[in-house]
């Protein structure tokens, strides 16, 4: 879709600067003339990247869930093979989702993300299905892993209080959750 070319609008600069004119196109025109200039920075600088990738990552409710069965089961050797194969591998998947962001940095996400990547034949099917996965992964994935924590939270509070009448109760852990 090409964009409409509108005609000038002239700005005048805050140093009193000789007067610009640019060519503008709809949206950009019609911000204008409410007086507005049309800016979005696309930045997040190093905090902002740091801050979304921990929240996301979810380590400090993720670990713990599984924590108690791998040991019991494969113990620490185990363990530390697993986390670290699968950290590796969550880097790389990380790396590609980032050369796709470079590639395509858009408003919308992964849904254009696919899109593009599907192509005209499939790139609407594979949109929608990537809304419905993202959707299914929040709404179970989620309080999923807050209820392993939530009884993570608990083991750990009877091993502390093991005399404490109130963490047996069912109106405490719903609390906790």
């Amino acid at each position: 879709m090409e964009k409409e070319i509108l005609p000038a609008v002239e700005t005048a600069s805050p140093q009193k600067d000789p007067i610009e004119v640019a060519l503008l196109t709809q949206d950009e025109y019609q911000l204008g003339q409410l007086g507005y200039k049309q800016e979005f920075y696309r930045h997040l600088g190093l905090f902002e990247s740091w801050a979304a990738t921990f929240t996301t990552m979810n380590a400090v409710s993720g670990i713990p869930v599984l924590f108690g069965f791998i040991m019991y089961t494969g113990g620490p050797a185990s363990a530390f093979t697993n986390w670290t194969m699968v950290g590796g591998l969550s880097v790389v998947v990380s790396l590609v989702m980032a050369e796709i962001a470079a590639a395509l940095p858009t408003a919308g996400g992964i849904y254009f993300w696919s899109y593009r990547l599907g192509g005209e034949k499939w790139g609407p099917f594979l949109s929608w299905l990537t809304a419905w996965w993202n959707w299914a992964g929040w709404v179970c994935v989620v309080p999923g892993v807050q209820q392993g924590a939530t009884n993570f939270l608990l083991a750990a509070l009877e091993i502390q209080y093991p005399d404490s009448a109130v963490l047996r109760k069912g109106w405490f852990s719903w609390l906790l959750v």
